[in-house]
């Protein structure tokens, strides 16, 4: 019991800083909205917190759409993010089984969550709005998740060096 409520706080504080970090650290983008950094802390929260860093990446980013006034993509944002870090999760646990440095099962699983985050946007602004627009989108989706993927990647080595970090993961799983 007791690690199900770390894990159920370590979460919604996790949620609570991908939201501001979204909301807050984003340079707007033409007509698409903006580029954000909440996919570095999405990727920690996978990292961290496994299958329950996918409530909080869909809940933080949906709040951040909500409170950002782009409310007609929360529900798209809710699902894609929480299937990034899913997919980041799980592809991280498996290259881990062959790889030896974690950075580079990092990296991958990185790239790989990124890749849906694109994808994802792509197939919901080709509905909302058609293929031409969803297109144009796909650079600066493309940006925003290079960006993540590096800083994400570096910050979650620096706490897991950290020996807090190391023993709060560990005490979880």
């Amino acid at each position: 019991m007791k690690n199900q409520t770390k894990r159920l706080t370590t979460s919604a504080v996790f949620a609570a800083i991908i939201c501001v970090v979204t909301t807050f650290v984003a340079v707007p983008a033409p007509a698409i909205g903006n580029i954000n950094l909440g996919d570095i802390f999405i990727l920690c929260a996978a990292w961290i917190l496994g299958p329950w860093g996918a409530a909080a990446a869909g809940i933080g980013a949906c709040l951040a759409d909500l409170l950002s006034g782009f409310a007609i993509y929360a529900p798209a944002t809710f699902v894609i993010k929480a299937l990034m870090a899913l997919a980041c999760y799980y592809l991280f646990v498996f290259l881990n089984k062959f790889i030896k440095h974690q950075i580079f099962s990092r990296l991958l699983s990185a790239l790989v969550a990124e890749a849906v985050m694109v994808t994802g946007y792509f197939i919901y602004e080709s509905i909302l709005y058609g293929f031409s627009a969803a297109i144009a989108s796909v650079p600066f989706n493309l940006i925003q998740g290079s960006v993540c993927l590096v800083i994400g990647t570096l910050c979650s080595i620096l706490l897991y060096k950290s020996h807090v970090v190391r023993s709060f993961c560990e005490e979880l799983n």
